[in-house]
C-alpha cells in the first residue's frame, strides 16, 4: 500500500474522530423550547430531531399545564385524529407548575413535544429544551473511529519497527 495514501487515511480518520468528539460535546442547542401565553384547552408544541436525552425545565404562572413528548409515529396519529387519545407519550408530566428534569429519548428522532392547557384562565409559561451533552449517539462512533486511527498508527509503528530491524 502507498505510504501517502496510507497517511491520508490516517489524517482523514483522525480529523473525523477529533470533529466527533468535539460536536458530541457542544452541539448547539439554540431555538428548543416556547413560551408565552396560553389559552383554555389550548394545544401547543413543536417538532425537533432529537439525538439524545433531554434537559427540560417549565415554568408555568397563574396554573397549571400538562407537558407530553411523543415520538414520530405517535405524532403523525396525534395530527391524524386530533387528539391526544390512544396515544402512548415517550414522557408524560400533568397539572405542574414547575418541573426540572430529565427526559430520556429511547432513540434519535424526530420527537413533538407537546403542551397542553386544561384549566378555564390563560396562562404564562417558559419551557426550555437543551441536549444533554455529551451527546452519546456522536460520542461513541467518534471513539470507536479514533481506536482504529490508534490501532493503524501501531501496526505502522510496528512494521516500520520490523523493517528497521531487519535492515541491521
Amino acid at each position: 500500500m502507498n505510504s501517502n495514501y496510507l497517511k491520508r487515511i490516517k489524517w482523514i480518520i483522525l480529523f473525523t474522530s477529533i470533529t466527533g468528539l468535539f460536536l458530541s460535546v457542544i452541539l448547539p442547542t439554540s431555538g428548543m423550547g416556547d413560551a408565552g401565553r396560553m389559552y383554555p384547552d389550548e394545544l401547543r408544541g413543536s417538532l425537533y430531531f432529537v439525538t439524545g436525552d433531554i434537559i427540560v425545565d417549565i415554568t408555568v404562572t397563574n396554573g397549571s399545564l400538562s407537558f407530553y413528548v411523543f415520538d414520530w409515529q405517535n405524532s403523525l396519529e396525534i395530527l391524524e385524529s386530533q387528539s391526544l387519545v390512544d396515544v402512548t407519550p415517550v414522557f408524560a408530566k400533568e397539572n405542574i407548575t414547575t418541573y426540572s428534569g430529565v427526559i430520556e429519548i429511547p432513540s434519535a428522532g424526530f420527537y413533538s413535544f407537546l403542551a397542553m392547557h386544561y384549566g378555564d384562565s390563560s396562562v404564562s409559561f417558559r419551557v426550555d429544551l437543551t441536549r444533554v451533552l455529551p451527546q452519546k449517539y456522536i460520542l461513541w462512533p467518534s471513539f470507536f473511529i479514533l481506536g482504529a486511527y490508534i490501532i493503524i498508527a501501531l501496526i505502522e509503528r510496528n512494521r516500520l519497527k520490523l523493517f528497521a530491524d531487519g535492515i541491521e
